[in-house]
């Protein structure tokens, strides 16, 4: 996790010392998450539902209408401990409880409609670690002790995420002229699918 912040600060202090006729602002978000028991029902007859919350720290380094944002960010995704079952097969005993920690880097779009009113459309791609667990225990049918049954860790040692949002973003108060304080809502999907909000400064 130490390394994930060295790099996030070093990459951000580049940022700032480029600013010349550029922007740069931070964020700081949270977002919920979570995985529709729709994308699940195609594989299993039985299955808990996936969700969780996330927050991130970003520094968004911005051009006319078009950002580069770096995004530090760690997401919780969780569900009951319980039984998982795909069609025509004997049933697992899932635990998931596990942390994401990851860091990306997105590419943003600015539409102005007010000048001090935007939509904001984001691609991004990044690398992370799972932290937690996520345990499959193979119990071969339904039984009262699935915690006894030999164990499998599912957690994978990096995991790659694609991030795909729209959001919206106001201008709410100026400490300075050039300080404009932010306050934006997104939606989208980032290996499950959130809603969130994110306060954000510009330097």
């Amino acid at each position: 996790m130490k390394k994930f912040i060295v790099l996030f600060f070093l990459l951000f202090g580049l940022f700032l010392g480029a600013q010349d006729k550029n922007t740069v602002s931070t964020y700081v978000s949270y977002r919920y998450n979570a995985i529709p028991d729709f994308i699940f029902k195609p594989f299993f007859e039985e299955f808990q539902s996936v969700d969780g919350h996330s927050f991130s720290l970003q520094a968004s380094f911005k051009t006319g209408n078009f950002a580069y944002t770096l995004d530090l960010d760690m997401m919780n995704l969780a569900a009951e401990e319980g039984f998982w079952r795909q069609k025509e097969k004997a049933p697992d005993y899932l635990v998931i409880d596990t942390t994401y920690l990851n860091l990306g880097v997105n590419f943003e779009w600015f539409f102005n409609f007010t000048p001090k009113f935007e939509m904001v459309s984001s691609l991004g791609v990044g690398l992370g670690i799972f932290l937690g667990e996520i345990t499959k225990y193979k119990t071969a049918g339904y039984t009262n002790t699935p915690k006894l049954f030999k164990k499998d860790d599912l957690k994978p040692p990096v995991f790659a995420h694609l991030l795909i949002s729209l959001g919206f973003q106001y201008e709410v108060y100026k400490i300075q002229e050039k300080n404009p304080v932010f306050f934006r809502v997104n939606f989208g999907f980032k290996n499950s699918f959130f809603a969130g909000t994110s306060i954000g400064y510009q330097f």
